[in-house]
């Protein structure tokens, strides 16, 4: 997954919280999410391609993606913070990889 720096101009502690600047950033979709020295710079991953793309890719390459986990489901795709999914998909024996090796598997078919 790229990494990115978003350089703000403008943005230091007198006007804006990094706690709120990173969740900003959480909240678009950005993942590991760093502010530097409350500075207002900002280094985050991006994806290359939208979760719609992502979805279309794997339906392509045969998979059926589901919002759930259960018994039926066989591969968990799971990011930072998954959370009550991922501790599903663990209690159920479900293999969990991350982001980009769900997107190398995709892609070699």
């Amino acid at each position: 997954m790229p990494r990115f720096a978003a350089f703000l101009r403008g943005v230091m502690p007198t006007n804006a919280k990094m706690p709120e600047l990173k969740k900003a950033f959480e909240s678009a979709g950005f993942t590991d999410v760093k502010t530097v020295l409350s500075s207002g710079n900002v280094v985050f991953s991006a994806r290359d391609a939208s979760e719609t793309s992502l979805q279309r890719k794997a339906e392509a390459a045969g998979a059926q993606v589901a919002s759930g986990v259960g018994k039926k489901v066989t591969l968990v795709v799971a990011g930072p913070g998954a959370g009550s999914k991922l501790e599903a998909a663990r209690k159920l024996g479900i293999p969990v990889i991350d982001e980009a090796a769900f997107i190398r598997r995709i892609g070699e078919r």
